[in-house]
């Protein structure tokens, strides 16, 4: 009688840490949402400087949405945000099935993971410096250029048409030079040694 009361003690120990485990533990869909909306404080920057009490009233609603998902994560305006980047790139590539590695070495190379990057000589801007013609080419607005989610998608989109015909190599040139400078010309290979040495 002993035994089996230990036993059942024992058994119901490890049922509350079960459940306890798994009221902790977020799924995929969850991680992904807490990271969007962590990505979401970059597009208040401007926000901040021009109306301080509309900012903290978005970064109040944001922590509020984080808090039904995970009580234990409060965003850290001051602290955007190298981190949040690239979980949110890492989130997008896992669930395309495209190694995270080569996006968030190339938006490294390209803009040192900052979104809002903008080149003046050649008006490219985001991440990936996605030029005007490739914005134009793609029908994207320059703020869905600069959007971390978006920019991601249309940058994972392009590679795979491009590995698929060419190869990861290849592809990663036709990103430098354009799919013409890169496989007719032969350019970027000093810009695919770099990412692949990156990755």
């Amino acid at each position: 009688m002993r035994v089996f009361c230990f036993l059942t003690f024992v058994l119901l120990l490890l049922f509350s840490a079960v459940n306890a485990y798994n009221k902790h533990t977020r799924t995929a869909e969850q991680d992904i949402e807490i990271a969007l909306l962590q990505a979401e404080i970059a597009q208040l920057r401007d926000l901040r400087s021009q109306d301080a009490v509309a900012f903290a009233e978005h970064i109040e609603n944001i922590n509020n949405r984080i808090d039904e998902i995970d009580s234990s994560i409060t965003v850290n305006v001051d602290c955007y945000e190298y981190h949040s980047t690239q979980a949110v790139i890492t989130m997008i590539c896992n669930r395309r099935d495209f190694d995270p590695n080569v996006a968030i070495a190339v938006a490294i190379a390209e803009s040192e993971l900052n979104p809002l990057s903008v080149n003046k000589d050649s008006g490219a801007v985001g991440l990936y410096q996605m030029t005007p013609i490739m914005i134009k080419h793609h029908g994207m607005t320059k703020d869905q250029a600069v959007d971390v989610v978006i920019s991601t998608e249309l940058f994972v989109k392009q590679m795979q048409i491009w590995i698929d015909k060419h190869g990861l190599e290849m592809a990663i040139r036709c990103w430098a030079e354009g799919e013409h400078g890169a496989v007719t010309l032969g350019k970027g290979k000093w810009y695919s040694d770099r990412i692949i040495k990156m990755r």
